[in-house]
């Protein structure tokens, strides 16, 4: 990927790395010397304002201002990301294994907050596990993405930004199963 500065983005095992065409420069920016998250890297996209990063432990993007790597701070964004993309620059796209996060992109990157809508089979997206890095915006803006179990079609358009979240329920504690009344 392309960053807005002429710079290529390439990511792996523990390690990122920013290249420069016109002066044969590359920056490394590796996990083992504490110069970004631990993960190998899976993904990663443009928004045409920064570079994010799918990784194996959560989403990350790079600060260019501080010129680093930085991990955004969610609880449900830290599993495996193996997808990322946008809808126009008002939601970045982010999969997790069991359904895709919208992020107000102008709240984080104005605040830095991260607002976050999920769409699951509970409302909507049917796929599995989304992502294996498959993402396109066809001419009409809908977005389809790969998942585990098909590829999926979603218009943007049709989308209700509801408080949609997962619910918990704990079936065992200390390796005992709970009767159902208790969960």
């Amino acid at each position: 990927n392309r960053d807005h500065t002429g710079h290529f983005w390439m990511g792996g095992n523990q390690c990122i790395a920013k290249y420069s065409w016109d002066t044969r420069e590359i920056t490394h920016y590796n996990a083992s010397k504490g110069q970004f998250p631990e993960g190998k890297i899976v993904t990663v996209f443009n928004d045409s304002t920064r570079m994010w990063f799918g990784s194996t432990e959560g989403l990350l993007w790079y600060d260019e201002k501080n010129d680093s790597i930085s991990r955004v701070n969610s609880p449900e964004l830290s599993g495996a990301v193996n997808l990322i993309s946008a809808i126009d620059t008002s939601w970045l796209i982010v999969s997790q294994p069991y359904g895709i996060y919208l992020m107000d992109l102008p709240l984080f990157t104005k605040t830095g907050e991260v607002k976050l809508f999920l769409f699951n089979n509970a409302n909507g997206f049917m796929g599995n596990e989304p992502g294996q890095d498959g993402a396109f915006t066809d001419s009409k803006g809908n977005i389809w993405m790969t998942t585990g179990t098909e590829v999926v079609r979603m218009d943007p358009q049709k989308l209700h930004f509801n408080d949609n979240h997962l619910d918990v329920r704990i079936a065992q504690c200390n390796g005992k199963p709970l009767a159902y009344g208790e969960q």
